[in-house]
């Protein structure tokens, strides 16, 4: 369910810059916050053999082809409220250099939590490197602290939650589709019949309820989809049919592109958009990458939400962008307000960052 998904807590301590160092993940679990995260596996090193001081030592190279650390991995399940330990669960080796940031974690009903985990795996064969994408699913009863089962799929690399109806599932490779199935077949991933809805995978959808809007077929809308890094979106309706196609313009009148001109004058990477919706809200995050050699230049970045609950424009302030975004997730805390959950890339490290509305 996408409403039992977290995205700040009094828990999370952010560091000076109000930014939290490799992202969390929490879901809402009788009335207490769950974190799930990845953590390095604490190994004892075993001790040094003795040497005989009588043994003759001899030397000899021998080559041996170049393999990749593997640095094996535990999943940590704790309660964030009690700051205690629920499990922790040993991962295989084949989910090893895995980071937190690759974690889906929402909750299937009440007491039934889904953790999917992406992980890739390199591996060397006749001296050249192949890459591998294991999507690991664990089901676990929160009530009685059990793991239900676990499973791997090869053909998929991340599962999401669409409202309580559904779930959408992307595959590992790019000349498939994205496909929807019904939110009770999460339970059954290796017995899926033909997905409900199929679509682009370079391509995202988001539930929505616009049941606000005076106008009818807009009251009607149930999805809305977009392509990566498009202006265009699609709004559909409960049986994903095409009601009307929207740009960012036709939405916020007071949209404006970002210039991709920087402080120093000098022309950055073309601006990126990213299109996410979550609590009946709709964020659109549009920004300009301005890394430029030798100097750390700000772009620009502009967000513009909508409330579909209240059918109404949330404002947001533009800054100065340090960083890449590699995600924005809008979300209402306790009090209503509109914040937005951000993953940003700097310096190769990806950091959390919550960011408030006007």
């Amino acid at each position: 369910m996408s409403e039992s998904i977290v995205y700040e807590h009094d828990g999370i301590k952010p560091n000076e810059n109000n930014k939290v160092p490799g992202s969390y993940r929490l879901v809402k679990f009788n009335d207490q916050v769950i974190s799930v995260s990845i953590q390095d596996r604490v190994i004892k090193p075993e001790p040094e053999p003795i040497p005989d001081p009588n043994e003759k030592i001899t030397f000899k190279l021998i080559w041996k082809p170049y393999k990749p650390k593997k640095i094996l991995v535990d999943m940590v399940i704790k309660n964030l409220d009690t700051n205690q330990e629920l499990d922790i669960l040993q991962l295989s080796p084949e989910y090893a250099n895995t980071q937190t940031t690759n974690l889906d974690v929402f909750m299937y009903s009440d007491t039934i939590l889904f953790v999917g985990l992406k992980a890739l795996t390199t591996e060397i064969l006749g001296g050249l490197d192949y890459h591998f994408t294991n999507y690991g699913v664990w089901i676990y009863d929160l009530k009685n602290l059990t793991l239900v089962s676990q499973t791997n799929l090869k053909k998929f690399r991340k599962i999401i939650p669409l409202g309580k109806k559904y779930f959408l599932m992307e595959p590992t490779l790019y000349q498939h589709k994205n496909c929807v199935y019904p939110w009770s077949k999460l339970m059954d991933l290796n017995n899926l019949d033909e997905p409900v809805y199929t679509f682009e995978r370079l391509s995202q959808l988001y539930p929505i309820d616009w049941s606000s809007s005076s106008i009818e077929h807009f009251s009607s809308c149930a999805f809305v989809q977009a392509p990566l890094d498009s202006s265009q979106m699609d709004f559909l309706d409960g049986d994903f049919n095409k009601i009307i196609t929207l740009g960012i313009q036709d939405l916020f009148p007071d949209y404006q592109r970002v210039s991709e001109e920087n402080s120093l004058g000098v022309y950055s990477n073309p601006s990126k958009i990213k299109i996410s919706a979550n609590a009946n809200c709709l964020l659109i995050v549009e920004f300009t990458p301005a890394p430029w050699t030798g100097y750390t230049v700000p772009g620009t970045i502009n967000i513009y939400c909508w409330d579909f609950t209240e059918n109404s424009q949330v404002k947001f302030p533009s800054y100065k962008l340090e960083n890449q975004i590699r995600s924005a997730i809008p979300f209402k805390n306790s009090a209503n307000q509109v914040k937005y959950f951000a993953e940003e890339i700097a310096n190769s490290k990806i950091w959390a960052k919550v960011y408030g509305s006007n």
